[in-house]
């Protein structure tokens, strides 16, 4: 589910979002040259599209600021504590330096979003352009998604695979679960890597995993947010190198009762086995010429051989038809 999809499902609720002190427009409301308290702000968004603020203040009145320009002056910070209401025509700017706005333990700054701030007036201002219907400030930020820049894995030595991923955006991420398979279907649960929370700014993770396997190995991220609620990354690929070399087993599919398995070099496998996606072992019957019988009884799907060298483990795919 993308954000703008989320926050349209947010705003069938929009009514029940927490009530606040409500400052209510002068008998003859003016916009002052420079706003300074809310009651100030009230006025200036009653008869106009803008306002501009130049201290430092925590604005606690519920304000509506769809088709309202504010305008930060003096490097000033402000503070939204009450209900601000957002729309795509909503937009903040600043005229001078390092001026922020802090709602829902964010901090926006004027510059790039570096340093001392989570996303910068301009990211936030092409965030408001792409709401879909006018949202509180704080659901409208809380509704974007952990979005995923790259994710990447690369062989090492010993069994060792390096996973790499980076996110540029993060709202309310807890942690990831870095899943791993042998097969590409059936996942289990790695380790995790505590997440960044909500923020705004580039942020990279790395992972390595100790007990990979030869051959072709699978890897997906589970990102888990505070409340419980996930989603899952696609899923890649990293292969190890082995001592088997080049080895083919064929059939595959196999329609037929047995397979073989033949490889470069002079050395003799240890043992194979076949699994079910289950785990369970399936028992079949080798030969001295590297064929392996299957039994007359095995129903069609997707099995795993696992295949033994060296003190090494090779899984592959088999699928019986």
């Amino acid at each position: 589910m993308n954000w703008k999809t989320t926050l349209l499902s947010i705003l069938c609720f929009c009514g029940m979002m927490e009530a606040h002190a409500q400052c209510m427009p002068s008998v003859s409301p003016t916009c002052v040259a420079n706003v300074t308290m809310d009651q100030e702000l009230t006025d200036c968004l009653d008869v106009g599209n803008s306002a501009d603020i130049s201290v430092d203040e925590t604005f606690t009145c519920d304000h509506n600021l769809s088709g309202k320009t504010i305008n930060l002056q003096k490097q000033v910070d402000i503070r939204f504590t009450g209900n601000v209401t957002v729309s795509s025509t909503t937009v903040f700017t600043a005229s001078t330096g390092n001026a922020t706005i802090q709602v829902a333990g964010l901090i926006i700054t004027a510059n790039n979003g570096g340093g001392n701030g989570n996303l910068s007036i301009a990211q936030l201002n092409a965030l408001l352009a792409l709401l879909p219907a006018p949202v509180s400030l704080e659901t409208a930020l809380a509704a974007l998604p952990v979005e995923f820049i790259s994710f990447t894995g690369k062989p090492m030595k010993d069994k060792t695979v390096a996973i790499n991923w980076a996110t540029a955006t993060e709202s309310n991420n807890k942690e990831f679960e870095v899943e791993y398979s042998a097969d590409g279907k059936v996942f289990k649960m790695v380790d995790k890597v505590k997440g960044a929370g909500s923020t705004f700014i580039r942020q990279d993770y790395t992972f390595e995993h100790r007990t990979a396997t030869a051959g072709i190995n699978y890897y997906r991220l589970k990102q888990v947010d505070y409340d419980g609620a996930f989603e899952y990354s696609d899923v890649i690929s990293v292969e190890l190198s082995t001592k088997l070399g080049s080895y083919r087993l064929f059939p595959n599919p196999v329609k037929e009762a047995n397979f073989s398995i033949t490889f470069q070099g002079e050395e003799e496998l240890n043992a194979v086995r076949l699994y079910n996606i289950t785990g369970q072992e399936i028992r079949i019957s080798p030969s001295l010429s590297g064929v392996y019988q299957l039994p007359a009884s095995l129903q069609k799907g997707t099995y795993i051989v696992r295949m033994e060298l060296e003190g090494e483990t090779y899984l592959e795919r088999l699928v019986v038809q």
